[in-house]
C-alpha cells in the first residue's frame, strides 16, 4: 500500500505542476519512442524484464532474482534517459532543418517532441525505475538479514 501511495504522490506532484495544461503532455509518439528504446535496450542487453517485474511485484522472489531485478531496473533507468536524450536530439535536428521555413508550426512540433521525450524519460527514470530499484534493493537487504 505504501508503494502505491508513493506512486500516486509522485504522479500527483507532476499533475499539480502541469495544472490545466495537460493536453500538450499527452504525446503518445514521444512516450512510444521512449518505451521502445527502453524495451529494445533491455532486450539487447539480455536483461530479464519478467524478473525485474517479479522483483517488485512477487512476494516469493529469491535472492538471485532480486539481484538480477535490481540490475535490470538500473539498466532501465539508463536506457530511458538515453532514449529521452536521443529523442531531444532528434527534435533539435528537425528544428535546425526547418529554421529557414516560414511554417513555424513545424518548428513548434519538433520542439514539443524533443522536450516531451526528455520529460517523459525523466519521469519514468526517476519516478518509476529508481524507486523500483531502491525497493528491490531493500528487499535484498531484508532477504539477506532473514
Amino acid at each position: 500500500m505504501k508503494r502505491i501511495t508513493g506512486l500516486v504522490l509522485v504522479m500527483g506532484a507532476i499533475m499539480v505542476g502541469i495544472g490545466p495544461n495537460i493536453a500538450p503532455f499527452l504525446d503518445g509518439l514521444s512516450l512510444l519512442f521512449v518505451a521502445l528504446f527502453l524495451i529494445g535496450g533491455l532486450l539487447f542487453s539480455d536483461a530479464h524484464i519478467g524478473v525485474a517485474l517479479r522483483g517488485v511485484f512477487s512476494a516469493d522472489a529469491d535472492h538471485g532474482e532480486l539481484t538480477e531485478a535490481s540490475a535490470a531496473w538500473r539498466q532501465a533507468r539508463s536506457y530511458v534517459l538515453a532514449g529521452g536524450t536521443i529523442g531531444t536530439m532528434i527534435g533539435l535536428v528537425v528544428i535546425a532543418n526547418n529554421l529557414d521555413t516560414t511554417d513555424w508550426s513545424t518548428v513548434g512540433a519538433a520542439l514539443s517532441i524533443g522536450f516531451m521525450t526528455l520529460f517523459q524519460a525523466v519521469v519514468l527514470a526517476f519516478g518509476v525505475c529508481l524507486p523500483c530499484e531502491h525497493y528491490v534493493n531493500s528487499r535484498i537487504r531484508r532477504h539477506a538479514g532473514a
